[in-house]
């Protein structure tokens, strides 16, 4: 029943591809094409540290020549770094606190997973929880699992159909 996306990195944002969200949703209304920070978001985090090294690099370069406060981490290479290591190590990511209380009042929060195969990053998948109903410990046992298992579906689907986007 919580709400799930999938987005593409571009440029130096993801967007949502496609999402579960119910058009009536009044706190979490994001629909298709909707482009949100890269190192802010779980989504993000989770495109950016599994893809491959160089890949990794030329993204962190661009978005930390870009001005602003959703770019200020690519500024701060170790603690990107460090960042993205943890996020690696624990297969998923977690939305930043700063961010969910400045566009969510801090009451949502998200748990993101890479869509990938073993040659590439093609895309990412969440799933958004309200913080007063789930813990993140709750969201890692009861929801993790399934999530990497979508994610791994669907990047067998677009691996075998050719279908994977380039880049």
């Amino acid at each position: 029943g919580w709400p799930s996306d999938i987005a593409l990195f571009d440029r130096d944002a993801m967007i949502v591809a496609q999402t579960t969200r119910d058009s009536n949703s009044m706190l979490i209304n994001r629909r298709p094409g909707f482009r949100f920070p890269v190192l802010l978001t779980s989504m993000g985090r989770a495109y950016l540290a599994f893809c491959d090294e160089e890949r990794q690099a030329r993204i962190v370069v661009k978005l930390a020549e870009t001005p602003g406060a959703d770019t200020e981490l690519a500024r701060h290479p170790r603690r990107l770094k460090r960042l993205l290591a943890e996020t690696r190590q624990r297969g998923y990511a977690l939305m930043d606190g700063d961010y969910s209380r400045e566009v969510f009042d801090g009451k949502v929060w998200a748990l993101g997973v890479p869509v990938r195969n073993e040659r590439q990053v093609f895309a990412s998948i969440n799933i958004m929880m309200l913080r007063s109903a789930v813990s993140v410990d709750e969201a890692v046992k009861q929801f993790l699992k399934p999530l990497q298992q979508t994610a791994a579906e669907i990047a067998e689907a677009l691996t075998i159909s050719g279908g994977a986007p380039r880049g």
